[in-house]
C-alpha cells in the first residue's frame, strides 16, 4: 500500500499506524515531498517498509510500486 504523507484529514503517518494495527503483515510505503516531515528512518520507525521521496519520474514510481507489490505478495497478501 502506498500512502502519501500529506493529505486532507489524518496524515500518512497516522494512517500507516492504523493500517498496521489492523494488519501488521501489510506492506506500507510512505511518500512525501517534504523530507523534514518524513524520511526513511521515521517511516521505518512507524512500521512502513519503504519511503519514497517525491518528486518521482514515472520509472521511479513504477519501480517503487513494484517493490511494494513484490513484498506484499511474498507475505501472502496477494
Amino acid at each position: 500500500m502506498l500512502i502519501d504523507m500529506t493529505m486532507a484529514g489524518p496524515n500518512g503517518a497516522k494512517i500507516t499506524r492504523q493500517i498496521l494495527a489492523q494488519d501488521p503483515k501489510m506492506t506500507v510505503a510512505i511518500c512525501s515531498g517534504f523530507h523534514e516531515l518524513m524520511g526513511e528512518e521515521k517511516a521505518r520507525g512507524i512500521g512502513a517498509k519503504h519511503f519514497i521521496m517525491k518528486s518521482l519520474v514515472r520509472h521511479e514510481r513504477a519501480a517503487a510500486l513494484r517493490t511494494v507489490l513484490d513484498d506484499r505478495g511474498s507475505k501472502g497478501h496477494g
